[in-house]
């Protein structure tokens, strides 16, 4: 599976993502939209070619730092999610701000 380009795990009322995430080294957009996540593994800094991430109505506070690193990555969609007031300032000036 490590050639999947696209995975969509939007409402399916997960809780988590499982690390090996990172594992997915071709993968180019992944949606987790409308899932009670709380957080992002920081294995997902391994997918250097992601470049469509949809966090959108989860319960995500903040991301790994470690994300910088996704210069590949030119959406990252966070509306909804319970952010802290500064954080989702920095996100939401774009994706330079966050690179």
């Amino acid at each position: 599976m490590t050639s999947l380009v696209r995975l969509d795990l939007s409402f399916n009322n997960l809780v988590r993502v499982d690390p090996a995430i990172g594992d997915l080294v071709s993968l180019e957009i992944l949606w987790l939209n409308d899932n009670p996540l709380r957080e992002v593994p920081v294995e997902i800094s391994k997918c250097h070619k992601l470049r469509e991430l949809d966090l959108k109505n989860t319960y995500i506070i903040s991301l790994p730092r470690e994300m910088a690193n996704l210069s590949s990555l030119l959406m990252l969609t966070l509306d909804g999610c319970p952010m802290k007031e500064s954080l989702a300032q920095n996100y939401s000036e774009g994706m330079a701000s966050i690179h």
